[in-house]
């Protein structure tokens, strides 16, 4: 269909050297919504929020984590069910590494309430051994808190405390 032509596609991924842009690998993408980029020890990743599934735009989005290895980024895990993914937020803290998943399904044409969902993945081994995480990444479900619009999410630390904040869309009282 037409839709999925223009929401699902390869979508390239550049090395900046030596000031040039060089093509180093494509991806399969469907509506990208958000990318975020951390490390685990000595390991790079990036997470690719999709608004769509990969196989269909009638699929809830996916937000997918890939390794960086040697130039090529490999499918880690697939995390799905989110119709009306806004947003993908990445934050470390206490040996763990977490994702925050925001969703507005009105944007999807749903009726489901939009929330903010909370996955965490224990990474302290992986730190000390790479064969203990050679090719898992376990991002599991935390917490789920419901909201109306939620648009956008981010992490801050002050004062050793960590702050989670959630944009919403504005409602009328």
């Amino acid at each position: 269909d037409s839709i999925a032509s223009t929401y699902i596609a390869q979508s390239n991924v550049y090395r900046f050297r030596q000031g040039k842009f060089e093509a180093e690998d494509a991806i399969l993408t469907s509506g990208v919504v958000s990318i975020k980029s951390f490390w685990a020890g000595s390991r790079k990743y990036v997470i690719i929020g999709n608004a769509f599934g990969l196989k269909s735009t009638r699929d809830p989005g996916v937000v997918v984590v890939y390794e960086h290895l040697q130039g090529k980024l490999y499918q880690r895990q697939e995390l799905d069910g989110f119709t009306g993914l806004t947003d993908v937020a990445y934050f470390h803290s206490n040996g763990a590494e977490w994702l925050v998943m925001t969703t507005d399904p009105l944007l999807a044409g749903s009726s489901l309430q939009g929330a903010s969902t909370i996955y965490s993945w224990d990474t302290s081994n992986c730190t000390t051994s790479e064969t203990l995480c050679q090719d898992v990444v376990d991002f599991t479900f935390h917490r789920r808190f419901n909201c109306t619009g939620c648009s956008s999410a981010t992490h801050f630390e002050s004062a050793g405390d960590n702050h989670y904040v959630v944009s919403a869309s504005a409602t009328a009282l």
